[in-house]
């Protein structure tokens, strides 16, 4: 049986795309018992994911393993999806 997907979510912290990111890929059946990587520079923003990934993981069932690191040299060895999804600042003018 081959091993589950490590799946690498970059901008995971983001209030803006995480919540709806980590539901995509938590729910999706294909990629049950994965193993999730969360990536963001905002250690404040990336715990709370990271709470909330563990608790959506438990809550659904799902056998996801997460993980949560501010290190993208960390999560990207091995990947087998890569989702980047940030939010660059406006620019000033």
């Amino acid at each position: 049986m081959p091993s589950p997907p490590r799946i690498v979510l970059i901008g995971a912290g983001s209030a803006v795309f995480g919540p709806s990111s980590l539901a995509t890929l938590v729910r999706s059946e294909c990629l049950r018992g994965s193993e999730l990587w969360l990536v963001d520079i905002d250690e404040p923003g990336l715990a709370t994911m990271a709470r909330l990934a563990e608790m959506i993981t438990e809550a659904w069932g799902t056998g996801t393993d997460i993980h949560a690191t501010t290190q993208l040299r960390e999560a990207l060895p091995e990947a087998d999806l890569v989702v980047v999804s940030v939010q660059v600042s406006p620019r000033e003018e």
